[in-house]
């Protein structure tokens, strides 16, 4: 089912970044997570984007050329209901819901990624050029063929780069200074970063051949200075 899954979700651009089984008391087990005939979830795979290989399908897309708000959004919902309606699942989402599902707990789970210097999850291959779009509660559990612990990814790196590659220090106090961030982005908009990407995260050597082209990271550094200033 998994190879299935990944076929599926490969037609749109898009990756299976783990999965993981599901026990009763784990967060995935919320009251909105079943299904009509009562029953929860036995699986859950997580979907996301790894680099820019969904990149073309979606900037081809009605939601991205529409002009309507949250077009990725609206992009992955489509995508993961579809999906979802194939293989009889349910598919979740990081976003619309108040409180939010627990993704970042959820990748934690699926053991393929964790918490970077600077925040943002790093994942053992694609380093910290993943997202997660949506994932896929399954009836059924799956051959889930997860990895060993990945270990501490960002300790084994001497020199961690990320830390200091900011022109605005945003990572210096050991937090995301995000005031000093949106700052530098909505003051200079042709910055290095709002052109090409965060500089602290290109700067991370984990996945870098994933690193996003340059229409990808503009995308993503426009939406989050236009978050701030709204």
């Amino acid at each position: 089912m998994l190879e299935t899954i990944a076929r599926a979700v490969a037609e749109h651009g898009l990756v299976v970044l783990g999965s993981f089984d599901v026990r009763e008391d784990e967060s995935v087990s919320l009251p909105e997570l079943s299904w009509s005939d009562g029953s929860f979830p036995r699986s859950m795979v997580l979907v996301g984007a790894a680099g820019s290989t969904f990149w073309q399908n979606y900037a081809g897309s009605v939601e991205f050329c529409d002009g309507l708000p949250d077009p990725l959004d609206r992009w992955s919902r489509r995508i993961g209901d579809t999906i979802a309606s194939l293989l009889d699942a349910m598919a979740v989402y990081p976003f619309g819901v108040d409180p939010p599902h627990p993704f970042l707990r959820w990748a934690h789970l699926a053991r393929e990624s964790q918490p970077s210097l600077i925040g943002m999850f790093i994942h053992r291959e694609f380093g910290l050029w993943h997202a997660y779009r949506f994932g896929l509660a399954m009836r059924q559990r799956l051959d889930h063929q997860q990895s060993e612990p990945v270990g501490d990814i960002c300790a084994r790196c001497v020199s961690q780069p990320c830390l200091s590659a900011c022109p605005v220090d945003a990572f210096a106090s050991g937090a995301f200074g995000v005031r000093a961030c949106a700052t530098h982005l909505t003051e200079d908009d042709a910055c290095e970063c709002a052109a090409g990407g965060c500089l602290s995260r290109r700067a991370c050597p984990v996945g870098a051949q994933y690193r996003y082209v340059p229409d990808h990271a503009r995308f993503h550094m426009q939406a989050f200075a236009r978050s701030w200033t709204s």
